[in-house]
């Protein structure tokens, strides 16, 4: 699921979600991402930082945190 980073500090959703079901990657983009609404690309500027968060009903072990750097192309 790509995500706000906000969506990890919830109680409610740590007590239905994370604690019964965590993600297995928890991956963060290193700059920040511009999402664009109806595909006006005018703001080149993002002040939201988004993560990539993986779950796999099979995984058994802790989250592991990656971080995504972003290269400009």
């Amino acid at each position: 699921m790509f995500l706000k980073i906000q969506f990890l500090e919830s109680i409610q959703r740590y007590e239905e979600i994370f604690s019964q079901f965590p993600p297995k990657t928890v991956n963060i983009f290193v700059k920040r991402i511009p999402c664009y609404r109806n595909d006006d690309r005018t703001k080149q500027q993002s002040a939201v930082c988004y993560t990539w968060m993986i779950w796999d009903k099979k995984h058994t072990e802790k989250t592991t945190i990656n971080w995504i750097p972003n290269h400009k192309q």
